[in-house]
């Protein structure tokens, strides 16, 4: 947490953002997975941050989360 990078003025880190998903991906309905949409606008309404949503797909697929789509194949999986 030291040496992340500050992504706005409010002392907000990249680090807290992905904190901040993993959080909402840990915690979303297994029926409708959030899509990167989704987080995004979740990320905007917390943090008031204006960001593009391709960052959210950097920023997942840096934290190894799947896609909306195969999380919800994988969820299905292991309900059987």
């Amino acid at each position: 947490h030291f040496f992340s990078n500050a992504v706005n003025d409010k002392d907000l880190s990249s680090s807290e953002i992905k904190n901040y998903i993993l959080n909402l991906v840990e915690y979303e309905n297994k029926e409708e997975p959030m899509t990167d949409q989704d987080i995004l606008e979740a990320i905007h309404t917390k943090f008031s941050l204006k960001m593009v949503r391709r960052t959210i797909t950097k920023y997942r697929k840096m934290l190894d989360v799947p896609s909306s789509k195969e999380r919800k194949k994988l969820y299905k999986v292991e309900n059987i």
